[in-house]
Parts: structure tokens; C-alpha cells; sequence
């Protein structure tokens, strides 16, 4: 039986954040970038008092999704938060996601 006063040391987890969006909103309204980055930066904020963000992106196509998440798989990434900033696309995401 394991002493009660032994603990486990935990590491933060180290985490990639995905939002995701659609090219057309940003074609269509101005400054969606801007809108769309104060979003993500409030996703980060509550995500970084029980994570490492190691790194944040939006993306807008499914190009842009594959490349955030070989990015996150090459750099030992223990997650990967795929935050939906607005409607989007399972076909941008879903394939891509299995495979990684």
C-alpha cells in the first residue's frame, strides 16, 4: 500500500490551441481578425491556469488545420484544443484530426 503522504509530481500539460473559423467571415467583415484574436486570447487565458500554452493559431481552412496539428505532433505537444470561434466546417477538421 502506497504511504498516503507520498505524491505524485504532475507536469503541466503542454498544449497547442486551434481556433477555428472559415475564410469567408474574414473576407466579408472587417476586422473579424481582430474579434476573433480577443476571443482566442480569452479561451487562453482560462486555459493557461491549468496548461502551457505552447503555442496558438487561428485557421480558416483545412490546409491551415493539418499544418497547426503536424506543428503541435512535432513539438511533443501533450494536447491540442480545437475551439470552434465561429461556425466552421467538420470537413476541415474532422479528417485531419483522426490521422494526427
Amino acid at each position: 500500500m502506497r504511504n498516503n503522504t507520498e505524491f505524485m509530481i504532475m507536469n503541466t500539460p503542454q498544449i497547442h490551441v486551434i481556433g477555428l473559423s472559415l475564410e469567408l467571415y474574414h473576407e466579408i467583415f472587417d476586422d473579424f481578425d481582430g474579434i476573433l484574436m480577443g476571443q482566442l486570447e480569452k479561451y487562453k487565458d482560462s486555459l493557461s491556469r491549468i496548461s502551457d500554452i505552447k503555442h496558438s493559431t487561428i485557421c480558416r481552412s483545412r490546409r491551415q488545420v493539418e499544418v497547426a496539428l503536424k506543428n503541435a505532433e512535432e513539438t511533443g505537444t501533450d494536447c491540442v484544443v480545437l475551439i470552434p470561434m465561429c461556425y466552421t466546417t467538420s470537413l476541415n477538421v474532422l479528417e485531419p484530426a483522426l490521422t494526427t
